[in-house]
């Protein structure tokens, strides 16, 4: 357990005076209370031995000038016998203070007892506090100690897990028991582990908190042999591909937490077999094949062949964090994205025309799938022969509409033609598209006028059927003043 030895005694609050002292009494009154239950007959024969020897200083609990002197000897008696004083004095106006781990415990210093055994023992009603009064003596006897709520035991070091202890750790980490592993609601087939003599806590990877669980359940035990019987690692199926476990003891010693050891292993594993170029396709902790791939995705028929195309390009392994199909498009779109859109129409200039719109890949599929059923609708569309340049500029409106849509048309719009009449049926097709206001400063007072009378007949040809066509645009032409022979 990380701790630090405590600064300059400052003024104690009251309250924390209070609590000492009343802490002291309390010991005064039972011995007991700051000794653990021993578990086996070996942890019951080394404690009888510590006990006997805090017996006699507890004999003297009301003699305060043999306290006194007792309070000069190192080790849990002179603590003890310190500790008594306050419990005669009923003082303790000035308080130094111990940092265990994150915490900065208060305790009064008397004689020159172990500064660790005097803050324990004021504290021994703190579960992770009173263990450090038994440090020295888990080291020396080999003996393991467990402190939780209201319980303190002790047992040989040989010992496996207690199940009391196990079952509070249950509870601290919010985990299911299951014998001796706690595990989350959810586990999937990768995981990260901790193992501890007997015990093993297992959680996915979306359960892993940023703290490292075994510093924190270490603050409620001291195991001598703890180094020899404690491990973390990953359970993963890409281990079967020959990549090793890093970080371990980083992870041990403290320095990074559950979540870091997972990723940072990850990440050193994706590295590794992008480097060596393995084939597979890993998905939220699973190694699955591209069929399983397409069926956990749940794509229509254009995004299933967009995805065969983009995995016949992919020579490294994929990684997907979760089952989205645009999250796995964006990761290789910058590489790959035109192939795909070309691959899915034939068609170069069409694919390098949505692409450059930067639009997400699922946006740039349905852009290009759309543009394809225009293109499709628009080949039943005969092609009439005009002569006209009015009309032929509102043949190409109409060839716009259908393979743009209303974007593509409002773009072409956007400068519009020299010729009058030409400029007449431009503004009433923006006002067919809803944006005539916007753009009618772009049109003069005649225009503008001959263009809200056209509305309707543009709307009409925006609307008409193939075999419909060519009289809807002769009809237009025809109201616009201009004779045209559709054929």
């Amino acid at each position: 357990m990380a701790r630090k030895r405590g600064g300059f005694a400052k003024t104690a609050p009251k309250t924390l005076e209070r609590r000492i002292i009343e802490n002291a009494k309390r010991i005064r009154e039972d011995l007991s209370v700051i000794l653990p239950t021993a578990m086996d007959e070996r942890s019951k024969r080394i404690m009888e031995k510590i006990e006997n020897k805090l017996i006699r200083v507890w004999k003297c609990r009301d003699d305060l000038k043999v306290l006194e002197k007792l309070s000069m000897k190192r080790g849990l008696e002179g603590a003890l016998a310190g500790t008594l004083t306050l419990a005669i004095t009923e003082k303790a106006p000035y308080l130094a203070h111990l940092k265990v781990g994150e915490r900065t415990i208060p305790f009064a210093v008397r004689g020159k007892s172990d500064r660790d055994k005097l803050a324990s023992l004021q504290h021994f009603d703190d579960p992770i506090v009173r263990l450090l009064a038994f440090r020295d003596i888990a080291f020396k006897k080999k003996l393991s100690f467990y402190s939780w709520e209201d319980n303190f035991i002790c047992c040989s070091s040989r010992n496996p897990v207690p199940e009391d202890f196990v079952e509070f750790l249950s509870r601290l980490l919010g985990l299911r028991r299951k014998g001796k592993i706690l595990e989350c609601d959810h586990l999937k087939r990768e995981y990260l582990w901790i193992r501890v003599k007997d015990l093993e806590i297992r959680r996915c990877r979306s359960c892993l908190p940023d703290e490292n669980t075994l510093l924190n359940i270490s603050k409620y035990f001291i195991d001598p042999s703890l180094d020899k019987h404690v491990d973390i690692g990953i359970e993963s199926k890409l281990l079967d591909y020959g990549v090793s476990l890093r970080y371990r003891e980083d992870y041990l010693k403290g320095t990074i937490d559950d979540w870091r050891f997972f990723e940072e292993n990850l990440r050193m594993w994706r590295n590794e077999l992008r480097g060596r170029k393995e084939k597979l396709i890993y998905l939220d902790g699973e190694i699955i094949s591209a069929q399983d791939l397409l069926e956990k995705l749940g794509v229509d028929d254009i995004e299933k062949k967009a995805l065969e195309i983009l995995l016949s390009k992919v020579d490294e392994p994929i990684f997907v964090d979760k089952p989205d199909l645009n999250s796995l498009l964006r990761i290789y779109w910058k590489e790959y994205g035109l192939d795909v859109l070309e691959g899915l129409s034939g068609k170069r200039e069409l694919a390098k025309r949505i692409y450059e719109r930067n639009g997400e890949p699922l946006r740039q599929i349905r852009d290009l799938e759309a543009s394809i059923i225009r293109m499709e609708t628009l080949s039943r569309y005969p092609v009439p022969k005009l002569k006209s340049s009015t009309a032929r500029f509102v043949d190409k409106m109409f060839r716009e509409y259908l393979i743009g849509g209303k974007e593509r048309l409002l773009s072409t719009l956007s400068k519009p033609p020299q010729e009058v009449k030409s400029r007449s049926i431009a503004y009433a097709f923006l006002l067919a598209l809803g944006k005539g206001e916007e753009r009618k400063w772009q049109y003069r007072k005649e225009e503008i006028e001959l263009g809200e009378f056209l509305v309707r007949y543009v709307k009409d040809l925006l609307e008409s059927k193939p075999e419909d066509y060519p009289s809807k645009l002769k009809e237009l032409l025809a109201v616009a003043g201009i004779d045209e022979d559709v054929t």
